[in-house]
């Protein structure tokens, strides 16, 4: 029967942003996360076994903040770990490009009234 899973002290979440249920022979594993409201977002989760094999699953977009879904290694195999890997990067939407654009289209306006 498998071990119950454990959770790391070192995270700054835990089970309450994070779920984990192995299933009867600890193959397998169903897992969820909730993290909206706290500014991060799930990216990647990654599977290991004590045979040293594992499995990295990449969480789809729509699901970053709030998902779940089975993980396993690779079927016959006992999960050793589950670990959740994201990040509270919010990804750019053109606007730093924007601004680089203004910049240097000032510094050739500038420049031009400076040089006549």
């Amino acid at each position: 029967m498998p071990q119950s899973p454990q959770w790391s002290p070192y995270t700054i979440f835990n089970t309450d942003h994070f779920g984990l249920t192995l299933n009867a022979d600890g193959t397998g594993a169903d897992v969820n996360w909730n993290l909206i409201g706290t500014g991060f977002h799930s990216l990647f989760v990654f599977v290991e076994s004590s045979a040293l094999i594992g499995n990295l699953y990449r969480v789809p977009g729509l699901d970053r903040f709030e998902g779940e879904g089975f993980v396993e290694v690779n079927g016959t195999i006992p999960i050793l770990a589950v670990t959740f890997a994201g990040s509270n990067h919010v990804p750019d939407t053109g606007a730093t490009l924007i601004m680089l654009g203004c910049a240097v289209g000032a510094i050739v306006l500038l420049r031009r009234r400076i040089c006549t």
